[in-house]
């Protein structure tokens, strides 16, 4: 037993190893391919330039942040500037966020199989949604981080530890403010309940019926200054857009159409907690944020888990 457990850890580093390669050949070497070469450019520009500028600042002060601002996202800055560069904290930062999501996957698939483990981490190297994050948008990054490991990797939900990351995650972006309530509410409705929510929310998005709650919304958050983004993020979403986010949410609902799968969704706790959430989350901002230019960016907060869903999909077929 205990050869056989020595024989599994020295599985997972090595294919921890060979994971953490191709993605720095990905983001890196073959950046033209796969990625738009954030990482591998000489002088950073955009949001990088931005961040870079905020890397060598000569102080710190929490006091002055903005809304929008990562508050351990600067603290990390000012920790590392002297110990690095902000090219190698690039780099650390991408290698820390993929072997985030490789140990959360680990936790999460009980049962472990190499070969089924190594296709898991081949759609976790070409899924889109993690790119950006990866790279240049390196606080709600760290927000998607610290989730994972409160969520996924402690042992316990609510523990003391897991409230310690959720902390962090909200520390590094407020959008996990909402995450991390629609998360804890959801997991007290039944699937029905949410199902009907989720239905409705989509028909009432896809047909524009909530225009005047999303106007409303957006003008007591500017009032509070709480809504950090510019007039064009509040511009009219084309339709085919609207059908594409609305498809693309829909996708893990066609699992527990196989039984099997079914079975493990009302037989595993944390996945049916994330299904939950999936739905309510989707749902609330389908219905509060129907027109907001960037909502994509609030919609991937539960997208991100897409992989996860495909490795309990892993399970069922034989290899």
């Amino acid at each position: 037993m205990i050869l056989q457990k020595k024989s599994r850890n020295i599985d997972v580093f090595i294919l921890l190893c060979i994971f953490l390669i191709f993605i720095i050949i990905k983001y890196y070497f073959l950046c033209d391919l796969f990625s738009d070469c954030n990482l591998a450019q000489i002088e950073y520009g955009g949001d990088l330039g931005k961040y870079e500028i905020k890397y060598y600042a000569s102080s710190i002060s929490l006091s002055a942040l903005k809304v929008a601002d990562s508050s351990v996202l600067v603290i990390l800055f000012f920790l590392f500037k002297d110990l690095i560069d902000f090219s190698n904290f690039l780099l650390i930062y991408l290698v820390t966020f993929y072997a985030t999501v490789f140990f959360s996957a680990a936790r999460f698939f009980e049962e472990y199989s190499f070969s089924r483990f190594f296709i898991f981490l081949f759609i976790v190297l070409l899924f889109p949604f993690y790119q950006n994050y990866a790279t240049h948008i390196p606080g709600q990054g760290l927000g998607i981080i610290f989730t994972f490991i409160s969520i996924l990797i402690v042992k316990r939900l609510y523990s003391f530890s897991s409230y310690f990351f959720i902390i962090l995650s909200i520390l590094s972006h407020y959008v996990f403010i909402l995450v991390h309530l629609v998360f804890y509410i959801s997991r007290f409705f039944s699937f029905k309940v949410l199902s009907y929510i989720f239905l409705l929310s989509i028909f009432i998005y896809s047909f524009n019926i909530n225009d005047n709650w999303f106007l409303n919304i957006i003008s007591n958050l500017k009032s509070y200054d709480l809504f950090f983004v510019p007039e064009k993020g509040f511009r009219k979403i084309y339709p085919e857009t609207k059908i594409r986010f609305v498809l693309f949410t829909i996708l893990p609902l066609i699992f527990p159409i196989f039984t099997q799968f079914k079975k493990i969704l009302y037989e595993n706790l944390l996945l049916k907690n994330l299904y939950k959430f999936h739905l309510l989350y989707s749902s609330a901002v389908y219905l509060l944020l129907s027109e907001y230019f960037y909502i994509d960016r609030f919609l991937s907060a539960t997208w991100i888990f897409y992989p996860f869903y495909f490795l309990v999909m892993l399970r069922l077929v034989k290899l």
